[in-house]
């Protein structure tokens, strides 16, 4: 089975990672199973018929350490750092530390912006064509 003429829809890829951003893992939840040409939940059965889709958990812990080393958000990282010490789930910490300050709207768009050239590269990396997100689009797409 090989991905020639596949396209993934980068709306619904964002969708998977949005659903799988928050549970914390080594491995990727989901794959895109090629025979039926939908996002499935990655099990081991799914093998040779399937491509498995980013760890989104870990995209979003690089994310975050990312969006901390810019030097306007520098001031938040020691203070994110000593809350979410003892937090099993980073990202669940991050995001309500950042939403009572504000309101995550600038990591919102920062996020947008690079999940979406990760999801470019996975798509290229696994020779998938896609299409352009209708729903998650930020200013500098």
């Amino acid at each position: 089975m090989n991905a020639d003429n596949i396209v993934i829809s980068l709306d619904v890829a964002f969708d998977y990672y949005e659903m799988s951003k928050r549970t914390v893992t080594d491995k990727p939840l989901y794959c895109y199973d090629l025979a039926k040409r939908i996002f499935t939940e990655n099990k081991e059965k799914n093998g040779a018929h399937s491509v498995p889709f980013i760890n989104s958990y870990a995209v979003c812990l690089n994310l975050i350490d990312e969006y901390l080393s810019q030097p306007s958000k520098s001031m938040y990282r020691s203070s994110f750092l000593k809350e979410s010490e003892h937090q099993k789930n980073k990202i669940v910490s991050f995001l309500w530390f950042f939403e009572h300050i504000d309101g995550c709207e600038d990591f919102k768009n920062y996020e947008i912006r690079s999940v979406l050239k990760v999801l470019k590269k996975w798509c290229k990396v696994n020779g998938f064509g896609y299409t352009e997100p209708q729903v998650y689009v930020s200013d500098d797409n």
